[in-house]
């Protein structure tokens, strides 16, 4: 999509000031250089002044109302995806200027269930170009970065064959494993028997070499090690780096090309390549044992699929489906992980809920699994949605171009682009009664009849939650890997119910995750587990104690 400033003048700053040096000479003769300086400054300034008067009258998204500085520049959306408050501020504008907000000159945002779900399930929208910042190289699509339709479907449906259910239940005894030694590790204490109450541990840590751990023998075959203190504990890390660049970079890629973070973020960017080179040799090592080296894991499904040319998939593009598995496979489930410790730890009575259930369910950790927990734990399951509701690992919007479609009456012209924050989405009162407290009741449908604080809950409460619950997204491109991220959870959590206790510490690190007054807008709420999204959540804590039944 272009840039309004290229469509009004045609010109970029840097031309105006080629211009400005050309034109000196004939109309001044000579003069000094700092003179010519100043004229191209002058021009720039003209130029500035004509596309800030477009973009805020003339301009075909000028009518819908949204923050003055977000219509006027995408150095709005970039400055809040660098404070990580990008999906706060989105729910802010929603907040003061309704449903459809203008949040940047050429992006607009819509905060009903019916506007999401027209946009994500549209046949007439495309995947904005502005994710092509996150391809390592040139030409390295993954099924994430895949802007043309036909590869994303080709790189979709490849990938799929390794998500079914049969995979899925093929791999879980080993995904079982790395939850019991999460579990062990949780317990250890040095100095301390298991039965005491360990010294506080900033679970957010321990949450992302699980989900690393995890993901590294799903998709490659290989355990990482990570719970273990093995070489590759600086994979989470470097995956927030990355992240952290990305973000902004999504709201300014004309800025990508600069490589600011060489310069301003030069351990971020050292971290980024190292993350790159890792997936790069995973990738090559893996693709040399062939289809079958390690039968089972997701990256054979990827070696030697041929496309309708019969074309395999080649080097660059193996390397990017790397990148893309280790960090959809792992941030999301870390995230809600480190999200359920937070709630469960500070609301007693889900707490109990779920112990009482998991307890009465099983009398084993050899009978968890799955299937088992999805069928005998519905409170537990409420609880994981309820988090993953109010804390969603991406709260930003996963914006779409338009082909030229009505959303909610709205025409939306073609080479624009379209989304919904998931957090603003989800903290809407119309489909979330009290969208700010942690009430798992709300996914029950007895809920409203049993207790009286929860008289919201009606069965139409619960279907408008439901088709406004998009942490996942919807759609062609909705996340592919949901049904694994919900039994990592499940599983995880049913193993620590049933063979430890945990609780937040007393003192200073009992707050941390927690909002206050004082730390921003949108972060006042001390029940709120605070996450800053940079293309995806980072956080901090929350700090957690375990003892052992």
């Amino acid at each position: 999509m272009e840039y309004v400033t290229d469509i009004v003048t045609g010109l970029s700053w840097t031309t105006w000031a080629k211009l400005g040096l050309a034109l000196v000479p004939p109309l001044y003769g000579s003069c000094s250089w700092s003179f010519a300086l100043k004229l191209a400054f002058v021009f720039w300034v003209i130029e500035t002044i004509v596309v800030v008067t477009y973009r805020l009258t003339y301009h075909p998204l000028a009518k819908y109302p949204g923050p003055f500085f977000g219509r006027i520049t995408n150095l709005y959306g970039a400055w809040h995806s660098f404070k990580g408050d990008l999906h706060l501020c989105m729910h802010a504008a929603h907040v003061k200027y309704g449903d459809v907000v203008r949040f940047m000159p050429n992006k607009v945002l819509h905060n009903t269930n019916t506007g999401s779900r027209t946009i994500y399930q549209s046949a007439k929208v495309k995947k904005s170009n502005d994710y092509l910042v996150i391809i390592p190289t040139k030409g390295a699509y993954s099924v994430h970065t895949s802007i043309d339709k036909g590869m994303h479907a080709r790189k979709q449906k490849v990938l799929m064959q390794g998500l079914k259910q049969e995979s899925l239940n093929a791999f879980e005894p080993t995904m079982l494993h790395h939850v019991s030694k999460f579990c062990n590790i949780m317990l250890q204490d040095e100095g301390r028997s298991a039965k005491e109450w360990t010294s506080p541990k900033d679970v957010s840590h321990y949450c992302d070499y699980l989900a690393l751990d995890i993901m590294g023998s799903f998709g490659f075959g290989q355990d990482f090690r990570m719970l273990d203190q093995g070489e590759y504990r600086f994979l989470a890390t470097a995956i927030s780096a990355s992240n952290f660049r990305t973000g902004i970079y999504i709201s300014t890629p004309y800025l990508s090309k600069f490589k600011l973070e060489r310069l301003f973020y030069p351990r971020g960017y050292r971290m980024r390549q190292e993350f790159l080179n890792l997936t790069r040799r995973l990738a090559l090592e893996r693709a040399k044992l062939g289809k079958d080296g390690k039968k089972g894991d997701l990256f054979s499904h990827l070696i030697g699929v041929k496309d309708d040319a019969g074309r395999e998939f080649p080097e660059h593009e193996l390397w990017s489906e790397a990148k893309f598995l280790i960090v959809a496979g792992s941030d999301t489930s870390s995230t809600v992980l480190t999200s359920l410790f937070f709630y469960l730890a500070r609301n007693k009575r889900c707490y109990e809920i779920v112990e009482r259930e998991v307890r009465t369910a099983f009398s084993d950790p050899s009978q968890i699994h799955f299937s088992a927990v999805k069928e005998s734990c519905p409170y537990l399951q409420a609880c994981v949605k309820e988090a993953m509701r109010i804390s969603p690992p991406a709260g930003g919007s996963m914006w779409r171009e338009s082909e030229g479609l009505v959303v909610d009456g709205e025409y939306m012209p073609a080479g624009y682009d379209i989304g919904t924050s998931i957090y603003a989405l989800h903290h809407k009162e119309e489909y979330f009664p009290r969208p700010f407290e942690y009430i798992p009741e709300r996914w029950i449908k007895p809920a409203g009849e049993v207790n009286p604080d929860f008289d919201f809950v009606t069965e139409d409460s619960i279907d408008k939650a439901h088709s406004a619950f998009h942490t996942f997204s919807v759609g062609s491109r909705a996340c592919i890997g949901r049904m694994m991220a919900y039994m990592e959870i499940s599983n995880t959590f049913a193993r620590i119910f049933l063979t430890m206790e945990f609780r937040k510490p007393d003192g200073p690190l009992g707050k941390v995750g927690e909002g206050r007054i004082g730390m921003g807008m949108g972060r006042e709420r001390e029940s709120e587990f605070q996450l800053e999204d940079h293309l995806t959540g980072t956080r901090e804590g929350p700090f957690i104690q375990f003892r052992q039944r």
